[in-house]
């Protein structure tokens, strides 16, 4: 057995701890570690891993009992040390291997202790260890270090961390007297090989692969309105549908025991968390999220684990494996939007070796439901997106740079070079771009580079070496205040604010558009009043949500085309193999049919994996691609750009995985568009790389390199980011950010593939011209920035009619005979008649009831009474009346506009009486909720 290779000491505590059959991965990784061999182990959460990695490396202590940090524990979360040391610190303990933990959290105190007596094991995190990196006396205790076990690696892989973390690696074989042998760990990963040559740098790893210890169970559901949801709805205010999918969750809570609910976003958390607390307040529920204390998060892994909470709604931050107890279901609430995030969140319910882990995805509209299908199947399957890794980012290496002047005060560049060019990240790093970053840091005053071979180092590398250890970006935000209603009414991020805002400026928060009449930068605050210019506004948010990858997008165009060619040829066997694939009830399957048949039915093409269909206005593209966000972005940008340079044209845009949404209020032209999948390689990668640097996003990105260097303070203006991206272009800062801006928001050479694939015919382009309403397929894009609060001001009225008229037409109204007051109904406009007769009385005098039925039947009956009533009742008898002769005179119009926000009956009257058709009649609704919007706040509850 196993076991028997380790040291005699462990195996008698092993036994006492319950640890007599080794699991598989402790099967296959024990042998391999204990031969000195570096190695990756991949295998999935509750497999054992921790203990395949440590185990070997508490015998070979045993074996070679030396003083000093004997191993480092590297790993990405604090809660993951938190973990890791109460599970293992006991056998180490009864060995005598002593264990410590160091991060940023860690006291004064607490790191004397650890200086003066360094542990054999020490765990801590890929920030925390470029301070033992330049630590005297830790630097003496790592002279010993024999083995790096670097845990959860596809957290870092992809980030500045992880080319943080390589060149640590690199660092310390400098410093130690031994080979350090590597070991990383890994729940599941896109491409081995990479994480293969990032975790050794130069040296072999072999690989151990133990993915099918645990299967992935996972369904899509898409919860559809009851009548109990409809009367919810109308209590609550929530819209049918979210009441719907939170009272399944509660449901699924009442049945379930431990639950994780994941989603997407901070935000989304915390509205979810309140739907549920609304329909149900009993139900034991917190919430999990970067933004909280570290003491709430704590207090929270805790109480889920000892059993006092029943569910946690969390972010990521929860995705990593830490241990807090069991867990019998996790929930996705929206698709993950990639199968590698999909794998790792449900990965976590059954988390013991041979338990089934069991999902469930939420999804919240059609879109949602067909990438949440297709991400479910890749994630079973263990298709993973591909890693992007950054190119050898100079703002990570400037300060590794600085770390090593600060370890050795003088260095030549050879030795330099040689150590860094080992990190695969580094792999394509030429002398030249080496010595040019070196000329940048002796600009910035950090070093002094002699005779062109030797760097010494400068005062103050020491400030910035500890300020800036960090390759998360520290981000500082201003509170957005109301002077109208003297309320603060949100929040901005400072790269948002120095990006766009100044003087004048209008922006979108909380569903309304503002302009900003002051900036105090000294106390971060915005002062604002409502704006009347709502077409000029950008949303104040900048989303980081994660990308939908091209081959996730592709299969989903593929499945839409498969859709529509059952729908054209009624073929069984394209219906079966369907459901079999995507694991699909009947009920299911006819919900994506009946989506597919709605855009056919309408005499629009289906845009697929093989098919993109731009349909136009006189001011409005909406161009449909099923080729995922970053190349959805990157064309987008492409579009605009050529048509800004090409026709002076002032071009707004917006993307998603599936659709692009151009618009330009001077006009577009479909031959423009055209023209753009017919240039020349040489002119598009011109225009996407000079579109990128003068986009929001690249001076985001610009704040946080400019930062890395240690350039910027936390404060920016607008006027200095301006002023600095002038005089620092064409410099290693410069071309970092633009770097750093192409991999995380766009995909020029995926882009560049598929303008080839439309020029060679592979990729059919068709086009439509709309003179009335955009296709359903086109709607979804407003539908989904509406999701994540944009609002609809944004977007071209010839867009948004059909969205209002949709919201109008499904919103619940009741209905009551003014005459016998005996007989009502509760139903949606859309199946409202334009007369109602009482069933009862005969009567044809039915009123619009705006509120509770019973309030109004109680206010009639008292004027009925010649009682007195309240003002309040006075208004709301005033409103009955009026909308009964509206109903009367108007039919189901009246009732279209009166459910819309804050429209009343004097208002509605106007629009009634003066709507040319229903287009115009929507238009003026539209109208009147933004000036509802503007001026409710001097409005009290008074019915107009």
């Amino acid at each position: 057995m196993v076991f028997n290779l380790l040291h005699p000491e462990l195996r008698k505590v092993l036994k006492k701890y319950g640890y007599i059959k080794p699991t598989k991965v402790q099967l296959a990784s024990i042998p391999l570690i204990l031969k000195g061999l570096n190695t990756l182990i991949i295998a999935p959460t509750g497999s054992g891993k921790t203990e395949a990695a440590l185990l070997p490396v508490y015998s070979m202590i045993l074996q070679n009992r030396n003083s000093g940090i004997q191993a480092l524990y590297v790993t990405p979360l604090r809660a993951l040390n938190r973990d890791i040391f109460r599970r293992m610190e006991r056998i180490a303990s009864e060995v005598g291997i002593s264990i410590a933990i160091r991060h940023g959290d860690t006291t004064k105190s607490e790191r004397r202790k650890i200086s003066a007596k360094p542990p054999l094991i020490l765990i801590t995190t890929p920030e925390t260890l470029q301070f033992l990196l330049v630590g005297k006396k830790l630097r003496l205790a790592l002279r010993n270090l024999k083995w790096i076990i670097v845990d959860e690696l596809h957290e870092v892989i992809d980030d500045k961390r992880g080319v943080q973390l390589s060149l640590a690696l690199e660092r310390l074989e400098e410093i130690s007297r031994y080979r350090i042998q590597r070991i990383g760990l890994s729940a599941t990963i896109g491409n081995v090989n990479l994480a293969k040559k990032i975790l050794g740098g130069p040296q072999p790893v072999y690989d151990i692969i133990v993915e099918e210890a645990k299967r992935l169970d996972i369904k899509v559901l898409y919860p559809v309105p009851s009548n109990i949801d409809e009367e919810l709805s109308n209590k609550t205010g929530l819209s049918p549908e979210a009441v719907a999918r939170a009272r399944y969750i509660i449901e699924t809570l009442n049945r379930k025991r431990g639950i994780l609910i994941f989603t997407n976003t901070r935000d989304l958390v915390e509205r979810l968390a309140s739907r549920i607390k609304l329909l149900d307040p009993s139900i034991p529920l917190f919430v999990h999220h970067g933004s909280l204390s570290r003491e709430e998060r704590i207090s929270v892994e805790t109480g889920f684990k000892e059993g006092k909470i029943k569910a946690i709604i969390c972010t990521s931050s929860l995705e990593l494996g830490v241990d807090i107890g069991h867990i019998d279901l996790v929930i996705q609430y929206m698709s993950p939007r990639q199968a590698i995030k999909l794998a790792q969140r449900v990965g976590r319910a059954g988390h013991r070796i041979g338990k089934v882990s069991r999902g469930i995805i939420v999804a919240i509209d059609e879109d949602d439901l067909m990438e949440s299908l297709v991400l479910s199947r890749r994630a079973t399957k263990g298709n993973y997106e591909a890693i992007l890794i950054p190119d050898k980012p100079y703002d990570v290496l400037a300060h590794q740079i600085i770390g090593m002047l600060i370890e050795y005060k003088e260095i030549s560049l050879y030795n330099l070079y040689r150590v860094i060019s080992r990190s695969h990240y580094y792999r394509g790093l030429t002398l030249n771009e080496l010595i040019e970053l070196v000329a940048f840091l002796q600009e910035l005053g950090y070093l002094i580079l002699l005779d062109h071979k030797y760097l010494k180092g400068r005062k103050g590398i020491y400030k910035y070496y500890f300020e800036h250890a960090s390759t998360i970006p520290d981000v500082k935000r201003f509170k957005v205040h109301d002077v109208v209603s003297n309320k603060y009414i949100g929040e901005l991020d400072e790269e948002y604010v120095a990006s766009f805002c100044e003087e004048d400026y209008d922006f979108i928060l909380a569903g309304r558009v503002w302009k900003i009449e002051f900036i105090d930068e000294a106390a971060g605050v915005i002062e604002v009043f409502p704006s009347e210019n709502p077409l000029a506004a950008v949303p104040s948010w900048i989303g980081e949500m994660v990308p939908v990858a091209f081959k996730t997008a592709r299969e989903v165009g593929s499945l839409r085309r498969r859709l529509a060619e059952y729908i054209l040829s009624s073929n069984e066997r394209i219906k079966s193999n369907i459901i079999r694939e995507y694991n699909l009830s009947e009920d299911l399957f006819k919900k994506l049919v009946n989506f597919i048949r709605k855009q056919i039915n309408e005499g629009h093409p289906v845009p697929d994996d093989r098919t993109v269909y731009i349909e136009y206005s006189k001011d409005t593209a909406v161009i449909h691609g099923c080729f995922g966000s970053r190349i959805n972005n990157t064309l987008a940008l492409l579009i605009a750009e050529y048509l800004s340079k090409k026709r002076g044209l002032s071009v707004k845009y917006y993307s998603d995985p599936y659709r692009i949404l151009i618009y330009s209020p001077r006009g577009l032209n479909i031959n423009d568009i055209l023209e753009v999948f017919s240039l020349k390689r040489n002119n598009i990668r011109d225009l996407i790389l000079s579109g990128a640097k003068r986009s929001p996003a690249y001076r985001i990105k610009f704040i946080h390199v400019a930062r890395r260097f240690g350039i910027l303070e936390k404060e920016v203006s607008l006027k200095l980011l301006r002023k600095l991206i002038e005089i620092y272009d064409n410099t290693p800062l410069s071309k970092e950010a633009l770097k750093e801006v192409l991999m995380s928001k766009f995909d020029l050479t995926g882009t560049l593939n598929i303008i080839n694939l439309i020029k060679c015919g592979k990729i059919n382009v068709t086009y439509r011209f709309i003179e009335k309403e955009f296709s359903p397929l086109a709607n979804a894009i407003i539908k989904s920035y509406a999701r994540y609060e944009h609002s609809y001001e944004l977007v071209p009225t010839s867009l948004i009619v059909n969205i209002v008229r949709d919201r109008l037409l499904n919103k619940t109204i009741g209905i009551l005979c003014m005459h016998c007051l005996n007989w009502s109904t509760s139903l949606k406009v859309k199946n409202l008649p334009d007369s109602i007769e009482c069933p009862l009385c005969k009567s044809s005098v039915m009123t619009i009831v705006p509120r509770e039925i019973s309030k109004a039947i109680s206010v009639l009956k008292k004027f009925k009474s010649r009682k007195k009533l309240s003002p309040e009742e006075k208004d709301l008898l005033n409103y009955l009346q009026k909308s009964a002769l509206l109903y009367l005179s108007y039919g189901r119009k009246a009732a279209l506009v009166l459910a819309g926000r804050g429209i009343g009956v004097a208002t509605a009257t106007k629009i009634l009486s003066s709507a040319r058709d229903e287009r115009d009649l929507i238009l003026k609704v539209i109208e009147a909720e933004k000036r509802f919007i503007k001026t409710r706040i001097f409005w009290d509850k008074k019915l107009d």
